[in-house]
């Protein structure tokens, strides 16, 4: 048999082992030492203020059933992923000297992003920023669906490319919304090439339609205020 007390018993009451051999017994017995020299032996000096802080802290994770070992490690696991990421201004600068190559109308567009991520999350380390505050800092000046669409899908590649580098979870991200249903009436706009490509295709299929669409291009007349002028009578798509 193995006794043992209730001072150094896991549940804190007496407790008794029994074995059909002495070996088996002193076995279980030198595990138990070697498990109380190696875990148990600084709770007998332990500090009163530790030890009030010890039930308190029990006492709040109580709630989560979560025990203050589990809790320490938990803890432990997030400052190492801090400590392994850095601010995002520091990211943002990293990842704007990775444009080489890129066209100037992308890299406008990236730090256009990255600027609205910067003032919204000013000297937040990477693995502390939550998919709500991404999702926030995208949506801080507004702006219409395509507007929060563009600015996602910069948030992301900037997110992934950091993700690699192992400053921030690539996963957080895909709990940032998807990107928001377009407005039928939402105002789109054409660039040079645009513009020239629909009127060389309407000069070809529709050319009672070309002189309608050079007035809504050149002059900045709508297509409904085009109707209410007897200019064009079928709506213009």
């Amino acid at each position: 048999m193995v006794n043992v007390p209730a001072s150094l018993s896991e549940s804190g009451k007496r407790a008794r082992y029994f074995y059909k051999t002495r070996d088996e017994a002193k076995k279980h017995s030198a595990a138990l030492r070697d498990n109380f020299i190696e875990h148990g032996s600084a709770a007998s000096t332990i500090r009163p203020a530790l030890a009030e802080d010890a039930v308190k802290a029990s006492t709040i994770l109580s709630k989560w059933g979560l025990s203050l070992t589990e809790a320490a490690r938990r803890v432990a696991t997030d400052l190492e992923k801090q400590d392994a990421s850095i601010q995002i201004e520091k990211a943002g600068q990293s990842w704007t000297e990775s444009f080489e190559g890129l066209r100037p109308r992308s890299i406008t567009s990236y730090e256009s992003t990255l600027r609205q991520l910067l003032n919204s999350l000013p000297g937040r380390v990477m693995s502390t920023i939550s998919a709500a505050e991404l999702e926030s800092a995208i949506t801080r000046n507004g702006g219409a669906a395509a507007t929060y669409d563009l600015h996602r899908r910069n948030a992301r590649a900037f997110w992934f490319w950091c993700a690699k580098k192992g400053w921030c979870e690539k996963a957080l991200f895909d709990h940032v919304p998807a990107p928001r249903k377009k407005n039928e009436r939402e105002i789109v706009f054409l660039s040079p090439r645009d513009a020239a490509k629909l009127l060389e295709v309407a000069e070809d299929a529709y050319p009672k339609a070309v002189p309608v669409y050079a007035l809504a291009l050149f002059a900045g007349i709508r297509a409904e205020e085009l109707q209410k002028l007897g200019v064009c009578r079928t709506e213009i798509t």
